[in-house]
């Protein structure tokens, strides 16, 4: 997403590495702003093997897709303004939110999913380390009575690429979120932005 706001197109990606370059320089969290939902419908999907006999016209099938619907987030990046480089793409993006311009059209995951992207701040982080509560993903849940377990999700996600679409194996986090953007106790590194307590992965 931060290369098609900046113009970056997918072959200069693959040509220099950027995947890799954007999750080693850059840390990121996810605060979700409405509730988790997943839906599923059925779809139609052409199936190769699937053609009448005698007929060219090809018979669809039905397939079943789960999506998440109405997804809206803060999105935290962290990263060392001591490197040039980095500096300077960020600021690049900083721009071009800001002004509302984007080079490719963003989106989620697909791309007839266009992401809507409205720039928040820029923040001093503190650095953190002990119990915290937090609205956002985090990897060092407490356990105990207090916490809403019944809305607790979780999921394993990679933090580092090595290239295009491939993930480094060893990079796997499980974090932990509230399904219904509640606040959540957790203990570990963290980082006091604003008003917010926040762990990047």
């Amino acid at each position: 997403m931060i290369s098609a706001v900046i113009g970056l197109d997918r072959e200069f990606m693959k040509e220099n590495n950027m995947y890799k370059i954007l999750t080693e320089k850059l840390q990121y969290s996810v605060r979700p702003r409405s509730p988790f939902q997943i839906k599923s419908w059925s779809e139609y999907g052409y199936n190769h093997g699937n053609v009448f006999q005698g007929n060219d016209r090809p018979v669809y099938t039905p397939a079943k897709f789960e999506r998440l619907v109405d997804v809206n987030y803060d999105i935290y990046v962290l990263y060392d303004d001591s490197d040039a480089d980095v500096k300077a793409l960020l600021s690049n993006f900083v721009e071009n939110i800001k002004a509302g311009e984007f080079i490719f059209p963003p989106y989620m995951g697909m791309r007839n999913f266009a992401a809507e992207i409205t720039f928040l701040g820029e923040f001093d982080p503190q650095a953190c380390n002990g119990k915290f509560n937090t609205n956002a993903i985090c990897t060092g849940l407490v356990v105990n009575e207090s916490q809403p377990f019944a809305n607790i999700r979780t999921d394993d996600v990679p933090t580092l690429s090595v290239s295009f679409l491939a993930h480094d194996p060893k990079s796997y986090k499980t974090i932990y979120f509230h399904d219904n953007c509640g606040s959540l106790e957790a203990e570990g590194n963290y980082y006091q932005v604003g008003e917010e307590a926040v762990e990047f992965i």
